[in-house]
C-alpha cells in the first residue's frame, strides 16, 4: 500500500467498518425477547443500511467511471459485488424489521439474523479491502492526487448534510489522530466557519475527552 498517495477510499472505509462492527456487536447482545432491545437493534440496522447504500452509490457514480477507464474487467467485477452485497444486505434489513419480539421463536430467529449478519460483514470486510489493495493500486496507476481527490470532494458535495454527519460521526473515532489532524485543518481551511464550527461539535461528541483535546490544540495551535 503506497502511503505517500491520496487513498480514495482510506477515511470511508475506517468509518464503514466501525458501523459495521458496532453493529454486529448490538446484534450479539441484543434480546430479541425484547421489544427495546429489538428496537435499537432495527433502528441502528437501518442507519447501517442507508450509510452502505449511499457508499454504493457514491462508488457506482463517481469512482466506478474512472475504474472503468483503467480495467474494464475489474469495473464489471466492482459492480456486481455492489449488487449481491445490495441484495443480501437489503434481505437481511427485511428480515431484522420483520421481527417481532412476542413471538415464541423470536430468539432462535435472532440468533440465527446475527450469524447470517456475521457473514455478510465478513464478505462486506473482503470487498472493501479488495477495493483498498487492487482497485487503489489501479486507480494511482492512471490518475494523479489531484484528480483523485476532486472526486473524492464531489463525492461529499453531493452527499446531504445530515448523512455527511453521519458519516463523519463513524469516521471521526474510526481514525487515529494524525488523519483527524489532516481532515479538521483541511476543513479549517476550506469550510465555512460555521460548518467547521458544527464538525468541531460533532468531534467532540464522538471522542474521548483526551482524544478530542490533543485534537483541539493541535489544529489550533
Amino acid at each position: 500500500m503506497n502511503t505517500a498517495r491520496f487513498d480514495i477510499y482510506k477515511d470511508v472505509h475506517k468509518g464503514i467498518r466501525k458501523a459495521l462492527f458496532d453493529l454486529t456487536a448490538l446484534a450479539g447482545s441484543a434480546e430479541f425477547n425484547n421489544k427495546d432491545s429489538l428496537k435499537r437493534l432495527v433502528d441502528t440496522f437501518g442507519l447501517t443500511y442507508n450509510l452502505l447504500e449511499t457508499h454504493a452509490h457514491s462508488e457506482d457514480s463517481y469512482v466506478e467511471p474512472l475504474v472503468k477507464e483503467c480495467n474494464a474487467d475489474t469495473a464489471v467485477k466492482l459492480a456486481d459485488a455492489h449488487q449481491r452485497l445490495e441484495k443480501d444486505i437489503s434481505t437481511l434489513l427485511a428480515r431484522v424489521e420483520g421481527l417481532d419480539a412476542q413471538q415464541e421463536d423470536a430468539t432462535e430467529q435472532g440468533r440465527s439474523l446475527y450469524l447470517d449478519l456475521s457473514r455478510f460483514v465478513g464478505e462486506y470486510l473482503q470487498h472493501i479491502a479488495d477495493e483498498e489493495q487492487i482497485v487503489s493500486p489501479l486507480l494511482w496507476e492512471h490518475f494523479d492526487d489531484q484528480k483523485l481527490m476532486e472526486v473524492s470532494a464531489t463525492i461529499r458535495a453531493n452527499l446531504p448534510p445530515p448523512v455527511m454527519g453521519n458519516f463523519l460521526s463513524l469516521m471521526i473515532p474510526a481514525m487515529n489522530h494524525n488523519e483527524r489532524v489532516i481532515m479538521f485543518s483541511g476543513m479549517k481551511q476550506a469550510a465555512p466557519p460555521e460548518v467547521f464550527d458544527g464538525v468541531c461539535k460533532l468531534g467532540q461528541n464522538v471522542l474521548a475527552a483526551a482524544d478530542w483535546e490533543r485534537l483541539d490544540n493541535t489544529i489550533n495551535s
